[in-house]
Formats: structure tokens, sequence, C-alpha cells
């Protein structure tokens, strides 16, 4: 049981994620695993631990929301980007008290959160880290690593919601603001 909870309650200020359950997440991952266009990391997800799940679907979340979606979101309070009105699409439009997240945005939630699991496992050097020291805590980034990493979402993830017509193409920056 993860002692991070998972919010998927729909439209609410509260929501973090689309999928409701890491359970759910894994039923999830079983399904596109299998999906010829869609690259998955089922390694990095299998082998992570219900609380890495949980932390890196939060995360997921909150980075597949900074993409430019189609259409509006549908109530001011709401957390997330969807449930989404005006997006051309009836399937995808909260109509009549309808609770409708495109099935595409909970699979693209889960391949984000594989791919930041794979990331997570990867060797300092891989990640861009130039310098380490131990001693008052120091860490040194190539910027050129930094920037590129912070910026774009996962192409698996972004090639998915193109497809989809979720996102324009050529769609996958995400514009984080630097302080």
């Amino acid at each position: 049981m993860s002692a991070l909870t998972l919010d998927a309650t729909y439209a609410t200020a509260t929501a973090n994620s689309y999928v409701a359950s890491v359970a759910a997440a894994n039923e999830i991952a079983s399904l596109i695993a299998y999906i010829p266009f869609i690259s998955f990391n089922a390694i990095a997800w299998n082998s992570a631990s219900d609380d890495a799940k949980a932390f890196a679907l939060i995360f997921a979340a909150t980075s597949i929301d900074r993409l430019p979606f189609v259409g509006s979101r549908t109530f001011q309070v709401q957390a997330l980007e969807w449930p989404r009105i005006d997006t051309g699409r009836q399937k995808w439009d909260h109509i009549d008290g309808s609770e409708i997240i495109p099935e595409e945005i909970t699979w693209a939630q889960v391949i984000e959160a594989a791919e930041l699991l794979s990331a997570a496992a990867q060797t300092a050097a891989e990640q861009g880290v130039l310098a380490e020291q131990i001693g008052d805590h120091s860490v040194t980034y190539d910027r050129a690593h930094l920037q590129k990493a912070s910026t774009n979402i996962n192409e698996p993830t972004a090639e998915l919601l193109r497809r989809s017509g979720l996102i324009p193409t050529g769609a996958s920056s995400v514009h984080i603001p630097r302080g």
C-alpha cells in the first residue's frame, strides 16, 4: 500500500492524478505494453515500489498538465487540466454532467510515470551530473542537459497525445518558470 495518496476525484481542487490508484495504473501498464506504437518502459514500471509509482504518477500528471491541450478547462476550481470543454470532439467534452477523461490521458500519465522511474534509475552521469561533493551537499549539473530534461515531456507520452489529437502536432514542450 502506498503512503502517497492518489486523488483522481473528478474535477476537484484536490485532484493530483487522472489514475485512481497504483493498482489501476498497473492494469493500464499491462494493457499499453502490448500496443505496438507506444513505447513503454515496462522494466522500470514493474521493478518500482508502489510508493515510487505513486510519486511518479503525481509528478507525471503535473508534467502532462503543462501541455497545450485542445479546448478549455471545464471548471475554474479543478486542479487538473481535464475535464475540458470545446475540444472539438464530443467524446472528450464534459457535457450534461458526464465524467469524461480520455483514456489516452490516463495512458499518457502511466507512460510518463514509467519514463520518470526509468530516469530515476539512471546514473548521476547519465542525468547530467558533472560534479558532486558530500560535505555541504553540493552538486553541479550540465546546463544543456538540465534545460532539455526540464522543458519536455518524454517522447512516448507526447507521441500518444499527438496521435490522439489531444495536443497539437509538434507539441511536447513544457514551460517551467525559473526562479
